[in-house]
């Protein structure tokens, strides 16, 4: 399980081909690199930044899945 006092435990992952966001937990998350996240505990999904877009991006089971990642606490 991902544990960062500075980032939110969970982030808005939008499905691009389906038009659909849902929450999703964080587990392992390194900023501007890569995001691995799990959607119901059933799904993982690895995604890594895009700079040219600012957001992460990753595909899973021939669908195509975003983020802007975790919410940073101040």
């Amino acid at each position: 399980m991902y544990h960062d006092s500075t980032y939110a435990e969970t982030c808005e992952l939008h499905c691009t081909d389906k038009d659909q966001s849902i929450d999703s937990e964080v587990l392992n998350f390194h900023p501007g690199k890569y995001l691995d996240v799990s959607v119901n505990r059933e799904l993982k999904i690895q995604l890594k930044y895009n700079k040219h877009h600012d957001l992460y991006i990753g595909a899973k089971a021939g669908l195509e899945f975003t983020t802007i990642g975790p919410k940073q606490f101040k």
